[in-house]
């Protein structure tokens, strides 16, 4: 059982009770590539399997660069921010990535695999999004 933390602010003779929340990055483009780049700044990585399993919601866009990734979002939220990229995740030139267990909210493209052969999106959700997923120039 993970311990939580509280926080008791007694102010104007009112007590506060305040329980942080997880921090969630802001606004940033994750790279994630057979190393691990940076999944984790977002999740855990196992190098055998080669997946990066989010941790928390995330806000920003992630890009993977290299092939045979898979990208568990574990149920938790990526929220688009287009001024990064106009899709949640971007995936180009790697062949056979996985997007797996992500909920998308906001942007113009959810997963966007261009010329990305071999790509898979298994249990994803869409909100707001504009389209869900592109496969552009794959075979």
């Amino acid at each position: 059982m993970r311990a939580r933390t509280l926080i008791v602010l007694f102010l104007f003779g009112t007590i506060f009770v305040f329980t942080p929340r997880a921090a969630v990055a802001a606004g940033h483009l994750y790279s994630i590539n057979s190393s691990g780049g940076e999944c984790y700044a977002i999740g855990s990585w196992d190098s055998d399997t080669q997946t990066c399993t989010l941790t928390n919601d995330v806000a920003g866009s992630i890009d993977i660069d290299s092939p045979f990734i898979t990208l568990d979002g574990a149920g938790h939220a990526l929220t688009v921010d287009e001024s990064l990229f106009n899709s949640g995740v971007h995936v180009s030139n790697q062949n056979t990535v996985t997007i797996k267990d992500l909920t998308m909210q906001g942007g113009s493209i959810g997963i966007y695999f261009d010329r990305a052969d071999n790509g898979k999106a298994i249990d994803d959700v869409f909100a707001s999004v504009d389209t869900a997923i592109v496969f552009f120039n794959v075979s």
